[in-house]
């Protein structure tokens, strides 16, 4: 099982270590997203769905904790540790009332991280609640029921050269209207949503195949390796290559 993890932290430095700290430590997480506002935490979670997040709360734009509280609204199961450099009374209740699993004082000390961290991977292999990555978890973003038939479609379509005409009219709308629609409800430009969609199901090719990457951008839904190349360092912010060496699966034999 893979954990996805999203690292929410507006300091450089802080940012590569705790990076560098789960990559080494935990083959079975994946980070989905390193982020450095709020506003930027709240967008990214609803696309790539965490089961953990690392979380600042001293944040540009939104606050660590006003973040966590938007997050929660749709994946309420979601395992945030704080990351703070205070160490007040009043921080560490409303840390507790966003429900969090750990509040974690800068600067963070590896052992704390890592003991707070196993606690949650034990809670969910624990637990048979948990769900991966997929339509229905997306479809619980928004519930217009418009917008679910879209994800279903992406979900059914996305090898194909999907165009935004014409799958407004496979739901009898108005192109415009739809695209209106899709940016209201889920906060992001159909196009945006279709790349980064294509993306998720591309890293699933790079940890379970041995594929060549440019088969993966084949078998993604991406025409060109080049773009695909650039497009995923753009947005995971490694490389396709990187990303597999981290995260690939290794198969023992007995």
């Amino acid at each position: 099982m893979k954990y996805k993890m999203l690292i929410v932290e507006d300091e450089n430095f802080e940012k590569e270590a705790l990076e560098t700290i789960i990559s080494k430590r935990y083959n079975e997480i994946s980070i989905v997203g390193l982020v450095t506002s709020g506003k930027e935490a709240v967008n990214k979670a609803k696309l790539f769905r965490p089961d953990i997040i690392l979380m600042d709360i001293g944040i540009p734009e939104l606050d660590g904790l006003s973040a966590q509280r938007q997050i929660l609204d749709f994946l309420p199961d979601v395992r945030t540790i704080i990351l703070t450099a205070y160490s007040d009374f009043q921080h560490a209740q409303d840390a507790i009332n966003s429900r969090v699993v750990d509040y974690l004082i800068k600067p963070i000390r590896t052992k704390k991280l890592i003991e707070s961290i196993d606690r949650i991977l034990l809670d969910f292999q624990n637990s048979s609640n948990h769900i991966s990555y997929g339509v229905n978890e997306l479809s619980q973003i928004s519930q217009n029921e418009t917008i679910q038939q879209a994800l279903l479609y992406i979900e059914n379509h996305y090898l194909e050269n999907i165009q935004i005409t014409e799958l407004a009219k496979s739901l009898f709308l108005n192109p415009q209207y739809f695209s209106r629609l899709f940016k209201k409800e889920l906060n992001i430009s159909f196009s945006e949503f279709l790349i980064l969609y294509k993306l998720e199901k591309s890293k699933d090719l790079l940890i379970e195949t041995d594929l060549p990457i440019y088969a993966i951008a084949n078998n993604s839904g991406f025409t060109d390796s080049s773009y695909y190349c650039k497009t995923f360092k753009k947005y995971v912010h490694v490389s396709p290559l990187q990303f597999r060496k981290r995260n690939k699966k290794t198969i023992s034999f007995p």
